[in-house]
C-alpha cells in the first residue's frame, strides 16, 4: 500500500471511531496516536517529494513511535488501566511548561490535570476516574524503560501484530521485533544532529589546502525509505484503531 492510500485509510479508520464511556481516557489516548501517525505521515509525504527528502525522517520516527504505541496499546490485554497509564505519562510530558504558565509547580499542575479528568470521566462512567487517579500514582515510581508502560515496546508490537494477524487467519512470518528494531535505528540515525559528509576523494591543491568531494547523496533511495516506513506505520495505526472498535463491539 502506498502513503496515499495508507494515509486515506487511516482517516477512514479515525472518522469512523467511536468513543466508549467505560474506556475514554484510553480512547483519547489511542486516537492521539492515530492523529499523530496522520499526521507525520503527511508530512513524510511532503518533505518526501522536495529536494530534501532525508529530512523528513524525524517525521517518520515519529509515525514509526506513535504507531509502535497504537499497536500496544489496542491489543492489550488489559486496555483501559494502561490507557489510562498513556494519557497521564503524555500529560506529564507537557507539566513543565504549563504549570510555569499557571505559576505553580509541574506535579501540582499534573495532579489538577487528572483531577479534572477523573472528574469528566466519573461524570459519564461513575467509578471509572478512580482509574486515571491510580494511574497518576503509579506514574510517580520509577519506571524503566522510560515510556508509558514500562516495558520494551518492540517485543509487545510484535506480539500485537500477531494477535491481530491470527483474527484475521493469517500468521506473522519473521521476527518483526528486529525489523522494527532495524527500522527505528535508522530512522534515528537520519533524526539526531551529526555530520553528513562522507568522504569521496582528498586532493592537495597548489596553495597547500585541501579539497574534499563528497559522495552525493541517494535523494530517490531516501524518499523511497521514509515513504515506505511512513506508510508502513499508517497501516499499523489503522489497524491499532480499527482493531479497538472491533475489540469493543
Amino acid at each position: 500500500m502506498d502513503i496515499d492510500d495508507a494515509l486515506t485509510a487511516l482517516q477512514q479508520v479515525i472518522d469512523d471511531f467511536r468513543f466508549a464511556a467505560s474506556s475514554l481516557v484510553a480512547d483519547i489516548a489511542l486516537i492521539g496516536l492515530g492523529i499523530d501517525v496522520l499526521e507525520a505521515g503527511q508530512a513524510v509525504r511532503t518533505l518526501a517529494g522536495s529536494q530534501l527528502p532525508h529530512r523528513a525522517y524525524p517525521c517518520g520516527r515519529q509515525a514509526f513511535e506513535a504507531a509502535q504505541q497504537a499497536i500496544v496499546l489496542a491489543t492489550h490485554e488489559h486496555y483501559v488501566e494502561p490507557g489510562a497509564r498513556a494519557w497521564v505519562y503524555f500529560e506529564r510530558k507537557d507539566s513543565k511548561w504549563r504549570a510555569s504558565m499557571a505559576k505553580i509547580t509541574p506535579h501540582q499542575w499534573l495532579e489538577r490535570r487528572v483531577e479534572e479528568m477523573a472528574a469528566i470521566w466519573d461524570s459519564i462512567s461513575p467509578g471509572c476516574g478512580t482509574t486515571l487517579r491510580h494511574a497518576l500514582q503509579t506514574r510517580k515510581q520509577t519506571v524503566r524503560p522510560d515510556n508509558w508502560l514500562g516495558e520494551v515496546m518492540t517485543a509487545r508490537q510484535h506480539a500485537g501484530l500477531a494477535k491481530i494477524a491470527t483474527a484475521l487467519g493469517n500468521t506473522l512470518t519473521g521476527d518483526s521485533a528486529a525489523t522494527n528494531a532495524q527500522l527505528y535505528a535508522a530512522l534515528c540515525r537520519e533524526t539526531h544532529a551529526r555530520p553528513r559528509l562522507e568522504v569521496a576523494a582528498v586532493h592537495h591543491s597548489a596553495d597547500g589546502s585541501l579539497r574534499i568531494d563528497s559522495v552525493p547523496r541517494d535523494l530517490a533511495k531516501a524518499s523511497a525509505c521514509v515513504l515506505l516506513s511512513a506508510s508502513l506505520s499508517a497501516q499499523e495505526a489503522m489497524l491499532a484503531l480499527a482493531w479497538r472498535v472491533a475489540d469493543a463491539a
